[in-house]
């Protein structure tokens, strides 16, 4: 706008409404669904077929920082299913994102970073087990495709605590697989 090369009445118009979209490394739940659904299309642009995603794999995705966003992931599954032999599941070994070694984990939140003092530490502890509950329970729903007695078996736990555990995160009963 300030060099001419932009109408500031345009600008104005296009401004009136912004949607505030958080980084994918906020949205870590997302990794999941997005890596398959991903996976899906390549195959089918690329007409090959893998046996989807290992626990591990998903495991290397969900821990990346993912700097360059969703179209970062889109881009590392589209290699990866390159790499990938045809009837094969998707493992770390596939996995590459760009320059960075792709069994590079985050660095672990210090505990300091993850309790403030704003509330009872029990409350704390509470938060931060139930976040990553519901995290493991929708990364096994998305393996799984929404098989909820293969979740269950997955995780080591009752189906009727798996339903349970389900209702009291919100989680969606058959989660969306492309």
């Amino acid at each position: 706008m300030e060099s001419g090369r932009f109408r500031s009445d345009l600008y104005f118009r296009l401004n009136e409404f912004t949607i505030k979209l958080p980084p994918l490394r906020d949205r870590v739940d997302d990794i999941p669904y997005l890596a398959v659904k991903f996976e899906n299309e390549v195959e089918k642009e690329l007409n090959k077929t893998c046996d989807g995603l290992s626990s591990k794999a998903l495991q290397v995705l969900s821990s990346y920082p993912w700097p360059g966003n969703v179209r970062e992931l889109r881009n590392a599954i589209r290699q990866s299913v390159l790499l990938c032999e045809a009837h094969m599941a998707i493992g770390p070994e596939h996995l590459a994102f760009g320059s960075h070694d792709s069994t590079q984990q985050k660095p672990e939140k210090n505990p300091v970073d993850l309790y403030d003092g704003s509330e009872p530490l029990k409350k704390t502890i509470n938060r931060i087990r139930d976040e990553e509950e519901k995290k493991a329970i929708r990364v096994t729903l998305t393996l799984t495709k929404g098989n909820k007695s293969e979740t269950a078996r997955q995780l080591s736990i009752d189906y009727k605590t798996l339903l349970r555990k389900i209702k009291k995160h919100r989680i969606a009963s058959n989660p969306p697989i492309p």
